[in-house]
């Protein structure tokens, strides 16, 4: 597991959306909570 890079432009893009969650989150966005989402990715590799 591990961050991803893109936690940033994925939030910009979703808070640009003209749906009533993404205006929703777009007070908390510029309230300062992106300093505590994040992004995470898993790989799993089937072993025999």
């Amino acid at each position: 597991m591990c961050e991803m890079d893109c936690t940033r432009e994925a939030w910009a893009d979703w808070i640009e959306c003209d749906n009533e969650y993404a205006r929703g989150d777009r007070a908390a966005i510029e309230a300062g909570a992106l300093e505590y989402l994040n992004t995470i990715k898993a790989v799993l590799r089937k072993t025999e």
